[in-house]
């Protein structure tokens, strides 16, 4: 029997339907492994026909604020949970964990404290140190992880796009300020030259007074309302330029390969909008009004493999707590058995192989000498991973390592943050913990900016960076 996600969103006229979407384009990449079944509180004949094309169930919720007590009564304790919206706390968070259920919220203004397993935001430029969150959340940031309906991950490994005028303006499901008119007005006294093709979502309000604008303008327009994610996957490879919000549509349309203009109709979209335009994946919107701007070309943001990234953070997501023990001379062989795993020696100051004689003679001296801590850790009864301090007066120099089979699953930060709390624990140990970590080890380098520890620079290894962080 296949596990059972629930996937908690909301979209209408007010709000958007940008939780919505991307919800359910999570739900199809998951839905071959999980059940997917999605609780709402605003039904539309669109949003139905959208929900049921992917989800196994459909739950309609109370509109009014009892739909926090009634989604709670519909869980049973042994499902994912996943939210999708800026009003759950973290007391809500934690209520639903204390059910029994696993966790997964997707956020993108990291503005509270999250409990949760997983933490998804893939808008560009997210980063670990924006977060609060306990050391067992798994956080998954940036477009790597980025939810988009599979359709739009294929095309991304061979984006196509043909030389024509049509530019496509899509700017959100409900466009509540009417950005959409508003562009047109200033478009048609610089860009006559384009046909236009308008993507309006369900919720769009404004039909009325656009109507009014498009009859009396020269400007060649086609509108699009309530496309499948095909539809718009075909309209967009004929678009190959468009003017988009620095949200889930922009990175669609990235996959594609045409010209981004980045236009923000909302303040949450401010700090994506400076990362994305910085880093040169798009134009700012105005760049449109010059001759140079129209020429220049940008790099795409997906890479189209975030699907089978979050299918491994699923598929994993009930590893969780770990237990420590202290190593003794029985692990000998487990520790020399990591030691000398490829991955490891190539991160290592001293890449040869660890013989047998040398490695006991080393241990040895560790579990004598009183200033090292050697800890084992292991999940359920299977050892995957070590840490080890060597305390040298206010300082300890931490070294850790991941089974290989255990690789990859967020396990690093947890072994690390639960071995400073162990040495603690067992020394009162007050001072600095230092880690030196070659400049190519990424994993390891995110793990200790996630813990809040400092660079420094590494005098004593030069390809290396000397992280650090203060124990009072």
């Amino acid at each position: 029997m296949k596990r059972k996600i629930v996937f908690r969103a909301d979209g209408n006229s007010d709000i958007g339907l940008g939780h919505t979407i991307r919800s359910l384009a999570l739900a199809e990449m998951l839905k071959a492994d999980f059940s997917c079944i999605f609780a709402t509180r605003f039904v539309t004949d669109y949003l139905r026909k959208e929900i049921l094309a992917t989800c196994d169930d459909l739950i309609k919720l109370e509109e009014d604020a009892r739909h926090f007590d009634q989604f709670l009564q519909i869980l049973q304790g042994n499902e994912i949970v996943v939210l999708d919206n800026y009003f759950y706390n973290t007391h809500y968070q934690q209520t639903i964990k204390n059910k029994g259920c696993k966790l997964v919220c997707i956020d993108d203004i990291h503005d509270k404290h999250f409990v949760a397993d997983v933490v998804i935001n893939h808008a560009y430029g997210a980063q670990p140190n924006m977060y609060s969150a306990e050391v067992y959340t798994r956080l998954c940031l940036g477009p790597q992880y980025a939810l988009l309906r599979p359709i739009f991950l294929q095309a991304a490994s061979a984006p196509k796009q043909t030389s024509n005028n049509n530019l496509l303006i899509c700017l959100g499901g409900a466009d509540p300020n009417n950005d959409t008119l508003k562009v047109l007005q200033e478009l048609q006294n610089a860009h006559t030259e384009y046909h236009y093709h308008l993507v309006l979502g369900n919720a769009y309000r404004h039909k009325a007074s656009l109507d009014t604008f498009l009859a009396n303008t020269m400007l060649s327009v086609t509108i699009h309302q309530n496309l499948n994610a095909n539809e718009m996957l075909a309209l967009m490879q004929q678009c190959p330029q468009a003017v988009l919000p620095p949200s889930t549509v922009t990175l669609e349309y990235s996959c594609t390969g045409g010209q981004i203009y980045l236009k923000v109709i909302a303040d949450n979209q401010k700090e994506i909008y400076a990362n994305i335009i910085n880093n040169r994946h798009a134009l700012p919107y105005e760049a449109l009004f010059s001759s140079s701007g129209i020429k220049q070309k940008v790099e795409p943001i997906v890479d189209g493999k975030s699907k089978e990234r979050l299918i491994d953070v699923f598929n994993s997501i009930d590893i969780k707590y770990l237990s420590l023990k202290q190593a003794t001379l029985s692990d000998a062989q487990l520790l020399l058995t990591w030691a000398n795993d490829s991955t490891v020696r190539a991160q290592s100051y001293s890449t040869d192989a660890i013989s047998y004689e040398d490695h006991i003679r080393w241990l040895t001296k560790k579990l004598s000498n009183g200033k090292s801590f050697i800890y084992i850790a292991s999940y359920q009864e299977q050892n995957i991973g070590m840490i080890r301090f060597d305390v040298d007066s206010e300082c300890a120099m931490l070294s850790y390592l991941i089974d290989p089979s255990f690789r990859g699953k967020g396990l690093g930060k947890q072994i690390v943050s639960q071995g400073i709390k162990q040495l603690i624990a067992q020394t009162d140990f007050k001072g600095s913990i230092l880690a030196h970590v070659k400049q190519n080890n990424i994993a390891s380098a995110k793990i200790f900016d996630v813990l809040h520890f400092i660079k420094q620079e590494d005098k004593e290894h030069p390809n290396s960076i000397l992280y650090s962080k203060l124990i009072k």
